[in-house]
């Protein structure tokens, strides 16, 4: 049987996904906080920090794109219904590795997902215009997720990570929170642009240059 909060969760926005956007692009800021407390009416109010990396998602249907950077590290990741092509850099390493469909529950299990419990909670926001509902995911490994996502824009589940801890969620987690139970660092990812538009097929191409194909 279905908990009645978790039934609450996925049916609330039921009303708006036939209105849903599936080509869009968002922006992210992301930074480490080890001094404040999970506020999320808090902190999307706050000043962002200069020593940050940053997160660009690209979606357009069931194609999407992650690019997450830091100053030694980037990672690109673009997914589709079969399979899964991550570039890493590390300085001047570079290294690119294809993960099929079949796959994905051996490197992202969804068991950690079907451990997840959603409390649906009354408060909405309004975040870069999209109207915008709160939630809270605890995972078994005591990682917290505090949450706010839309149902105007289509998930991306085709990427198995953002799957794997978001697919009970009928909408695009727009902004959240983890605070990690074995560092207890809170991990703050927090929009900071957003364009709704056509995505060209060439949003999910990476020159291979110098790249070394890695098995996983």
């Amino acid at each position: 049987m279905i908990p009645y909060s978790l039934l609450l969760i996925l049916l609330l926005p039921l009303q708006s996904l036939s209105n849903r956007y599936n080509n869009y692009e968002v922006n992210y800021a992301v930074y480490s906080d080890n001094h404040r407390v999970l506020n999320l009416s808090r902190t999307i109010h706050d000043p962002i920090p200069k020593n940050l990396f940053s997160q660009h998602i690209v979606v357009s249907g069931n194609l999407c794109r992650f690019d997450f950077n830091s100053p030694n590290f980037t990672q690109t990741s673009i997914s589709s219904d079969t399979e899964t092509t991550v570039y890493r850099q590390f300085n001047n390493n570079k290294y690119k590795s294809i993960l099929l469909a079949h796959q994905y529950n051996k490197y992202y299990p969804t068991n950690l997902h079907d451990s997840i419990y959603l409390y649906p909670v009354t408060d909405t926001l309004s975040i870069l215009n999209l109207l915008c509902y709160e939630a809270e995911v605890t995972c078994t490994n005591g990682d917290h997720y505090k949450l706010y996502y839309t149902p105007l824009l289509a998930p991306p589940l085709s990427n198995p990570e953002y799957n794997q801890h978001f697919k009970g969620l009928k909408g695009f987690v727009l902004y959240y929170e983890i605070l990690k139970n074995k560092q207890h660092d809170l991990i703050v990812y927090m929009p900071t642009s957003l364009t709704i538009h056509d995505i060209s097929d060439a949003s999910f191409i990476v020159d291979e240059t110098n790249y070394s194909e890695l098995t996983w």
